[in-house]
């Protein structure tokens, strides 16, 4: 274990530090973040009128639920986004058919006026 003094003025073993708590001092930096963390999220379940913190099986199941909802409806949806690709495709098709259909007509009508 090293020591380390940081002051010559402070009494010697009063800035007495270790490796073991320069890990911990570590180590509780990230749990002071949870802890932050923690609490923020109490608060505002608190604000939405929970009393209690909801217990944590019942909110997986549910979570676990509704993503694999979000999957399979994910799915239909790009099924869906097809269909209405290859049919605006279908549109634009007939459209740009009718145009020239539409143009030679014009053109027959023009030859017959001459």
């Amino acid at each position: 274990m090293a020591i380390q003094y940081f002051a010559s003025s402070v009494p010697p073993f009063t800035w007495l530090i270790t490796k073991r708590t320069i890990k911990t001092k570590k180590r509780s930096i990230g749990t002071e973040s949870d802890i932050l963390l923690f609490e923020s999220i109490n608060r505002q379940l608190k604000e939405m009128g929970y009393d209690k913190v909801p217990a944590f099986k019942p909110l997986k199941e549910e979570y676990d639920f509704l993503s694999a909802r979000k999957a399979s409806l994910d799915d239909i949806y790009q099924a869906e986004k097809q269909k209405v690709n290859e049919l605006a495709s279908a549109k634009k098709n007939i459209d740009r058919y009718l145009a020239q259909d539409k143009s030679k007509v014009r053109g027959k009508a023009r030859d017959e006026l001459d």
